[in-house]
């Protein structure tokens, strides 16, 4: 059964359930447990193979690699996405950038951007946990801010930033729909509704 059809998502997988540190079923003829509290399960690199295979979640879709001193590609339990533009970031200042990726999210599956600890490290904050809706697409607009006192130049196609996904207890009848939809491979300002 597909994963979008309203099935519910880790029945459709045909991974193993994990909550809290133990098994709670197989995927294929398991119990769906909408109500596993406020924990949230994190997609595991072959849950998110899974759902790629399944249905383009990320493209381009690359298998974990190295570039410059950083890893990107789908990691253990997250994609690491790549920075489209050369950037010079200076002390104090907010600056727009996007992924080379595009995202197509389905309606039972969010992701969450953060922080890589390498570019942490060096003194840089990227954006403040932006939420990739269910129903979204487009490539991330990432808000950049260098908190160190000396400048740092971020070369285009450099993995910059994590993004962690999760099923939802089922699909969302309010999939996303708004202004953002479909955002462009270029840094998007604030839109005014």
């Amino acid at each position: 059964m597909s994963l979008f059809a309203g099935t519910p998502a880790h029945e459709a997988v045909g991974v193993p359930i994990v909550h809290r540190r133990r098994t709670v079923g197989l995927a294929h003829g398991a119990c769906f447990f909408p109500n596993l509290g406020t924990d949230m399960t994190i997609l595991s690199a072959q849950t998110i193979r899974a759902v790629h295979k399944q249905r383009p979640l990320i493209t381009p879709f690359k298998q974990q690699y190295a570039l410059n001193g950083f890893t990107g590609g789908l990691g253990p339990h997250g994609y690491d996405i790549r920075i489209a533009e050369d950037i010079w970031l200076f002390w104090g200042v907010t600056r727009l950038a996007s992924s080379v990726e595009h995202f197509n999210m389905p309606d039972n599956l969010r992701g969450i951007t953060l922080n890589k600890s390498s570019w942490r490290r060096r003194g840089l904050e990227v954006g403040a946990a932006t939420i990739l809706e269910a129903g979204w697409r487009g490539h991330l607009t990432l808000e950049l801010t260098l908190l160190r006192p000396w400048p740092l130049f971020i070369r285009s196609g450099t993995p910059i930033a994590q993004v962690e996904f999760s099923f939802l207890d089922q699909p969302t009848d309010r999939p996303y729909r708004g202004k953002y939809q479909d955002q462009p491979p270029r840094p998007v300002s604030a839109i005014d509704a």
